[in-house]
């Protein structure tokens, strides 16, 4: 950590290059070694090169000098963070002029790990990569981190910040070793329940199904300690899934029902609405499609009142239990009702496809079906999702190979043995 990495970041903030932004005040090869930290610049490198790059000079020159202003303004942003999200906002705002130049790196990366982490919790994830990337200009590696000296808050929230990024991005092994390695610097049981029931989630992503349990009910053991219990209906719908998952459809059952009870209990509508969700997607792995159906409808009744945005995913639940009953009457209406609904992403426009194929196939239009899975299969392949390929590749797979169309066919079967390997390895590594 030093100026020159700063340095770095604001030359090329303003687009220059190394020749260019040294010229007339250094050599090119004395800059270049300023910014790979070989060399320590002058102070009257230092003032040149911020009216160069356009900055206070004190911002190059005090690097190493922590201002307590600053500091307590990082400590108050830090506990707005933990107590009322809602409140960050304004508070930056205010204090916007104190934020724009930070003369200690040090408390400048605390600024950015803090303002990622934020981002991160009001689901802002292109902003927190922003921030991301800067804290990546100083700090290359944890250990780095670590010799810095952070705070423990500070530490968690980076790690935190990392973790969730990689699994954002679908890098479900290394959000799930940030994650374990947060565990060392929870700063609250809270955080401690929400850190395990991530890496249940990460478990899960990755088909290690009984360790992603095991991660759950330490999760739901946190939250109830402290009568978490919002937290605590969302480990038992992560049991569920997994349950199911293993096809265990008879404690996937008995966890749903645990969290309906405390559900209702605890009148948390917008957790009953996944349950619901849940229970329905059991009755459908149990082949009782009118229970199924009941409780998709009654999610999506839900759904309409307290989270609309979560209307998409019990459309496409639906939309299955339809054609697991062959009845195709509604199928367009609930087509229609679902794109209304969709968060238009190109992810939802092909999860919806995928059922339209197999809708397809059902009314025997082979040409169709195959046309739009293979559509589906393409995309689901580029953006890695492995588990949507394992729910089709063979089925397509074996259509190719009835129409004598072997080379396709060997196509989209290796695509299903690729997407198990990747999984395996996800699991395993």
């Amino acid at each position: 950590m030093h100026i020159g990495e700063r340095l770095k970041r604001l030359r090329n903030n303003n687009n220059i290059s190394q020749i260019s932004v040294c010229e007339g005040i250094t050599s090119p090869s004395h800059y270049s070694n300023i910014e790979s930290g070989r060399y320590e610049p002058s102070e009257d490198i230092l003032v040149q090169l911020s009216e160069r790059l356009h900055v206070p000079a004190a911002y190059l020159l005090n690097v190493y000098d922590e201002s307590q202003k600053i500091k307590k303004l990082l400590s108050t942003m830090d506990g707005l963070l933990e107590k009322d999200l809602s409140l960050v906002e304004n508070f930056l705002k205010q204090n916007q002029a104190s934020f724009t130049y930070i003369c200690s790196i040090k408390q400048e990366i605390q600024f950015y790990i803090l303002n990622c982490y934020f981002h991160l919790k009001t689901m802002s994830v292109t902003k927190a990569k922003e921030f991301n990337s800067k804290i990546s200009s100083y700090i290359k590696d944890f250990s780095l981190m670590e010799s810095i000296g952070f705070p423990n808050s500070i530490t968690f929230k980076y790690l935190y910040n990392l973790a969730f990024l990689k699994s954002y991005e679908r890098q479900f092994k290394e959000g799930k070793n940030y994650y374990i390695q947060s565990l060392n610097y929870v700063p609250s049981q809270l955080d401690e329940g929400r850190i395990h029931f991530n890496l249940a989630l990460c478990c899960f992503n990755m088909h290690d199904f009984y360790t992603g349990l095991d991660y759950c009910n330490k999760a739901k053991s946190i939250y109830m300690d402290i009568h978490q219990w919002k937290q605590t209906v969302e480990t038992y719908l992560l049991s569920g899934l997994i349950y199911m998952e293993l096809n265990d459809l008879d404690n996937a059952q008995k966890v749903l029902m645990k969290g309906l009870n405390l559900g209702e209990e605890k009148n948390l509508e917008l957790q009953l609405t996944k349950i619901y969700h849940n229970i329905g997607t059991l009755y459908l792995k149990k082949s009782e499609l009118t229970k199924s159906m009941e409780y998709f409808h009654i999610s999506l009744k839900l759904k309409e009142k307290v989270d609309p945005t979560s209307l998409f995913i019990t459309y496409l639940a639906l939309l299955h239990t339809h054609l697991e009953r062959g009845e195709i009457n509604d199928f367009e209406t609930i087509v229609k009702k679902a794109k209304e609904a969709r968060n238009k992403s190109i992810e939802d426009d092909y999860f919806l496809m995928s059922i339209q194929a197999e809708k397809e196939k059902l009314v025997n239009n082979m040409e169709a079906y195959e046309k739009l899975m293979t559509e589906c299969l393409h995309f689901f392949y580029e953006k890695k999702y492995w588990r949507e390929i394992l729910s089709h590749a063979k089925e397509l797979s074996d259509h190719l190979y009835m129409n004598r169309k072997y080379k396709k066919a060997y196509y989209y079967l290796n695509m299903e043995l690729e997407a198990n390997i990747k999984i395996y390895k996800e699991k395993t590594i």
